[in-house]
């Protein structure tokens, strides 16, 4: 996933990340399958964005970390502006599609791990310190 840091518009905030299969980083695939977690911190996005072969191949290669890298959301955004408008989709969402020129559908299939809250994205916690 080769990008310019100069040609990359201001698609979503700064400084939010994101998980990226190597399939994708490395190889070239296309995005065609997004799925959003819990964020674990104020930076991280809870996305993870992945080819949909990695869906076929074993548990053990979508447990391993080596498989994975981290991004700034914003570079996935500039990359695949299309999966901009489900970004601030809640927790526990995926999508899926065909191809790269297919539109995304929503998997209904797959039960959120966990609680859902709400996303760190774009309703970042309140400063609660006194002036």
């Amino acid at each position: 996933m080769q990008t310019q840091a100069s040609s990359l518009q201001q698609l979503v905030p700064k400084g939010i990340k994101c998980v990226v299969s190597k399939r994708i980083s490395k190889v070239g695939k296309p995005i065609l399958y997004m799925t959003r977690d819990n964020p674990v911190e104020q930076t991280d996005s809870g996305w993870t964005f992945l080819s949909g072969e990695e869906l076929d191949f074993d548990e053990q290669f979508m447990e391993n970390g080596a498989n994975f890298q981290m991004y700034e959301l914003n570079t996935v955004a500039n990359v695949d502006p299309s999966v901009v408008p489900l970004l601030n989709t809640i927790p526990g969402a995926a999508f899926e599609r065909d191809t790269s020129a297919s539109p995304w559908r929503q998997v209904t299939d797959i039960p959120p791990e966990g609680p859902v809250e709400d996303p760190y994205l774009y309703h970042p916690p309140a400063n609660n310190q006194a002036a």
